[in-house]
């Protein structure tokens, strides 16, 4: 079974603002680590920096993807709106 290796002081915020801890290494052999880092089983396809530790499962989840934004492109009508006024504000200077 793989290990990941957890940094305890390596705080993860996620997109969808949930916390974690770092997953800092993925390996199937452990070796002595620093006492602010611990080992703990992962999936065989867990990988280090996409993955994070979940305090209140105490499991190795993936980090959610980043969300996909719509960008809205402004109408003609309103960027006329916008250079109105940014022209009022520059002629009031």
């Amino acid at each position: 079974m793989k290990k990941a290796l957890v940094s305890t002081n390596e705080i993860v915020t996620n997109y969808d603002g949930s916390l974690g801890k770092r997953i800092a290494e993925t390996a199937v052999k452990t070796f002595e680590v620093n006492p602010t880092l611990f080992w703990v089983d992962c999936s065989d396809d867990c990988v280090a920096d996409t993955w994070y530790y979940d305090n209140e499962t105490s499991s190795c989840l993936q980090k959610p993807h980043e969300p996909i934004v719509e960008v809205i492109e402004p109408t003609k009508e309103e960027l006329l709106a916008q250079l109105e006024e940014l022209t009022a504000k520059i002629n009031s200077l």
